[in-house]
């Protein structure tokens, strides 16, 4: 019980005449915990059960035969194995076009493309075969340390690491006529990313935030009174693999209702509590809300007060908590920056300290960040609250959400030009490149970092007004160095998931999965292996200062 089994069927004869031995053909199977298989598990082996392991277990293989995770990412590994049951049924052999849990649409015709792409090398009568030879030149990166596949399964691999990459000449892979895995794809896509779409019930309203527990729980808010300015929001709670599990809507009546225009959302490093800052409604006072992430219990809902007087958080936009339990909160209306204990007392406050505050984060050393979008600086504090320095990048332009990495190099996206800062934190100095100007950024607004510094940028395109782009959607990713990292170039270097709309937010969980909000049509996407994984909540990694690291 625990371990986690997949099945290898490696060589052999696909079923020609004269019997020849493939030794190219690698097909795989993930099951999952053995605690779970008996002898009457039955399961059928095929390139669409290959295509599901390699992408879902894409950060944890090396090759066919090593497979694993450090001890100190066992869950992830786990969480990765669960995933490939929302893409396939491995004891049929198919993919599928619904998730058990029943409120995912599986990607079903990408999963079956893509077994069809290398159904041309299976079927053929060695690894030096025209097909094979073209399969494992077409998955091979350049400019990348991954080496050139060998095997189906390690093409696979690759084109999961990186599914933006000759996409035109994979697709061109699959067979004419007779592709013997239907549904597929009709026309080439634009990238072979692999992503999940979970709908909520009720139906989430502009959600934008989305964070992560320690039980690797997804939770994304719901601002219903968004649209409606009594009707109460919720935090919606997704289990790891996608299953709604709660949706919260708080206590109160109107005139204090503790869940109303959230902004945003943290949570502790114990992964205890999720912390929000709301606005009240009906004269009701604005208060930080503490409620239990295993129970959804309110555990207190504080008014956000301090000397000067009381403050309202007013178009709240920034949480984060720092690497003594402390709460720092940002509000863009009068530009206030808060810091606030575990119990919503209010220990600091600076109020007009930022004209338009919205980016706040925390980095390794301990240190917190915000940034501003009517001021062209940003400013540092210590975590006894002291302010520290304020610096001001040049090309700094309206920044928004911020994200740190590994190195403390502070990310954010400058709303006035669509760029990118990154920004050294020991100098507040650009960063080099810095702002990055060719990256395609529409109508972005919020940036993540995995457990390998790279960097996660929900780029809401044709689905924004005044997004600028009549492209769809994507989901960005760029290296440490901030260069685009999945195989593609120009304007389709993404993940171009279809149930992309109005990408908004991003988590990446302990498997590597990144989790997207869309404020369109309130679902929320799970890009499947897209990430390297990653420690959550950020609190903990924060608090051991291992922000940007793997688990």
């Amino acid at each position: 019980a625990g371990t986690q089994l997949y099945l290898l069927g490696v060589g052999g004869n696909p079923g020609l005449a004269n019997g020849t031995n493939n030794g190219a053909i690698v097909l795989s199977a993930a099951l999952g915990d053995c605690a779970n298989l008996n002898s009457s598990t039955f399961t059928d082996i095929t390139e669409v059960t290959t295509v599901a392991m390699a992408y879902a277990l894409n950060a944890f293989m090396v090759d066919p035969t090593h497979v694993g995770a450090p001890a100190s990412n066992v869950n992830g590994l786990k969480r990765a194995f669960a995933t490939v049951d929302n893409l396939v049924d491995n004891s049929t052999g198919a993919a599928l076009a619904a998730t058990p849990g029943g409120n995912g649409v599986a990607p079903q015709q990408y999963v079956n493309t893509l077994a069809n792409i290398i159904s041309s090398c299976v079927n053929t009568t060695s690894g030096a075969s025209s097909a094979c030879t073209q399969l494992f030149t077409y998955a091979t990166v350049t400019n990348s340390s991954t080496p050139a596949p060998q095997d189906t399964l390690s093409a696979l691999a690759n084109i999961a690491a990186f599914p933006a990459a000759q996409t035109a000449n994979l697709y061109s892979l699959v067979p004419a006529t007779g592709a013997p895995f239907q549904p597929t794809l009709a026309t080439q896509p634009n990238d072979f990313s692999l992503g999940i779409a979970f709908s909520t019930t009720p139906t989430a309203v502009q959600p934008s935030p989305v964070v992560i527990d320690a039980a690797g729980n997804i939770w994304m808010s719901s601002c219903k009174s968004c649209l409606v300015s009594t009707a109460p929001d919720s935090l919606i709670e997704f289990s790891p693999t996608g299953v709604q599990l709660h949706a919260y809507t708080g206590s109160g009546n109107p005139a204090t209702q503790v869940l109303h225009l959230i902004k945003g959302i943290a949570i502790d490093a114990a992964g205890a509590n999720i912390y929000s800052l709301n606005q009240g409604i009906g004269g009701g006072s604005d208060q930080l809300i503490k409620m239990s992430t295993t129970t959804g219990a309110v555990q207190g809902g504080f008014p956000v007060n301090f000397s000067q007087g009381t403050y309202g958080v007013d178009t709240f936009n920034g949480i984060a908590i720092d690497t003594s339990g402390e709460i720092w909160a940002t509000a863009t209306v009068a530009g206030a920056v808060v810091e606030l204990n575990s119990n919503g007392n209010v220990i600091n406050g600076f109020p007009d300290f930022i004209g338009g505050a919205t980016g706040i984060g925390v980095d390794n050393i301990g240190n917190i960040w915000f940034a501003g979008t009517d001021g062209q600086f940003i400013a540092q504090f210590d975590t006894n609250g002291d302010f520290l320095n304020d610096y001001t990048p040049a090309g700094l332009n309206q920044p928004l959400n911020m994200a740190i990495n590994s190195s403390n190099e502070l990310l954010t996206i400058n709303s006035g030009d669509k760029t990118l800062s990154k920004i050294e934190f020991f100098n507040g100095n650009n960063g080099s490149g810095s702002p990055y100007t060719n990256l395609s950024l529409f109508g972005a607004t919020m940036t993540a970092v995995d457990g390998t510094s790279r960097i996660l940028i929900p780029n809401c395109r044709a689905s924004c007004p005044g997004g600028g782009s009549n492209q769809p959607d994507n989901l960005l990713r760029l290296s440490a160095a901030v260069t685009p990292d999945t195989g593609g170039s120009g304007v389709n270097y993404g993940a171009q998931i279809p149930s992309l709309s109005g990408a908004n937010s991003a988590a990446i969980d302990a498997a590597g999965n990144v989790w997207v909000s869309n404020s369109v049509n309130g679902t929320i996407t799970e890009v499947v292996g897209f990430a390297s994984p990653t420690i959550q909540p950020l609190a903990l990694a924060a608090s051991n200062a291992t922000i940007g690291q793997l688990p």
